[in-house]
């Protein structure tokens, strides 16, 4: 006869192993901010005398590209040549369906005009003009390339690009539809500028992320942007570690933008409380309360200042799977002669800030999911 802590440790190891599949890593902890990389928004060509930005950022935001790679786009790109701004990463959002559904059709965006929009007709647009979209893409990346003057680059794509497979639309498209044509504009991407780190565009109010995000290649980050997006307060009402948890991609979040690209006020709240996303993306309105904020956390010590010249690791986990951590990569190993109740499992911190539930020498990410089968687990087995 097993007894009753084997038989518990049992359960939860076939179980682990049977949903393991079903679950993504999660970033529950927030990072010291000194680990984060920060951002700001230079929204139009005024702002690149200085960027209009704080001049210790990691990252800088481009004047979109809507219809067209622009020659203003090449002198933003040229100011990254500069002794000063040799340590900044550009930031760049295409927006080129959007763009040439507005220029072609007259579609607004969806919060501009309450009838002719892009929530209404969008997804028809693309579906008839998908092949002059790609070409238009391959000619963009075509320009970022010859232009491009770092060694890395971040490029969002198509922000709101969700809206288009909405009950709103008169002929949505299907996920199948919007996951081939993104997918073969990452493709474009990832060939012609190899260097570049691709956004995926995440709409907060997506209540089927997980499935959403499952059929996206080549990705390396999910992106928020066009809200005053606050660290204390949810999007949408999905926390951020939620949103991190369902789809698979640290988390880049542009809280400088609103409705038509007009600049939100700086948001403090993120100098408290950072989430654990990847970067923060701020207005440049108070540009001489962020710089020094960033000169306070740049001053103390920390083992891995934030670099977006050269960024840390990507941290892309494909969908569906579940994710191990070499033990050696672990900040602190679990006491071995200090089990918790149920003897094999035990909780430890990964050198990636994340929390660790180790169970019978096998180590997860800790999710609710995760932590709710356990309990229910334990709850049968007592």
């Amino acid at each position: 006869m097993f007894s009753k802590t084997t038989s518990i440790i049992m359960s939860l190891a076939v179980g682990l192993t049977l949903l393991a599949s079903a679950f993504l890593p999660t970033t529950s902890y927030a990072k010291p901010n000194s680990e984060v990389n920060w951002g700001c928004a230079a929204w139009e060509e005024v702002y690149l005398d200085d960027f209009g930005c704080p001049s210790n950022v990691d990252i800088v935001t481009s004047p979109w590209i809507i219809t067209d790679y622009e020659a203003y786009h090449t002198t933003w790109l040229n100011f990254f040549n500069l002794p000063q701004n040799q340590n900044k990463t550009p930031y760049i959002h295409t927006y080129i369906m959007a763009g040439l559904a507005r220029r072609d059709w007259g579609l607004q965006d969806c919060n501009v005009d309450p009838v002719v929009n892009l929530c209404w007709r969008g997804a028809t647009y693309i579906r008839q003009n998908s092949q002059s979209i790609l070409n238009k893409y391959q000619s963009v990346a075509n320009s970022i390339a010859q232009n491009l003057t770092t060694d890395n680059v971040y490029i969002h794509i198509e922000p709101d690009y969700f809206q288009y497979t909405a009950d709103t639309q008169e002929n949505p498209l299907t996920n199948q539809e919007a996951w081939n044509l993104m997918n073969q504009v990452t493709t474009i991407f990832k060939n012609t500028v190899p260097q570049a780190k691709l956004v995926m565009d995440i709409s907060a109010w997506n209540y089927s992320m997980s499935n959403w995000c499952s059929g996206f290649e080549n990705f390396d980050y999910g992106g928020l942007v066009g809200n005053y997006f606050s660290s204390n307060v949810a999007p949408a009402g999905q926390s951020y570690s939620k949103i991190v948890n369902d789809c698979g991609y640290e988390l880049i979040v542009n809280t400088a933008h609103g409705v038509g690209g007009a600049f939100h006020p700086y948001n403090p709240t993120w100098e408290v409380n950072n989430q654990g996303v990847h970067a923060i993306i701020q207005s440049p309105l108070e540009k001489n309360r962020y710089q020094q904020f960033l000169t306070t956390i740049k001053n103390q010590p920390t083992k891995n200042l934030p670099s977006s010249y050269k960024p840390a690791p990507v941290t892309s986990f494909q969908t569906n799977q579940q994710k191990e951590i070499d033990p050696a990569q672990s900040n602190t190993q679990a006491d071995p002669n200090n089990p918790t109740e149920y003897n094999q499992e035990k909780i430890k911190i990964g050198e990636d800030s994340k929390e660790i539930i180790v169970i019978n020498d096998v180590e997860y990410y800790s999710t609710p999911q995760i932590e709710e089968m356990i309990q229910s687990l334990k709850k049968v087995q007592k």
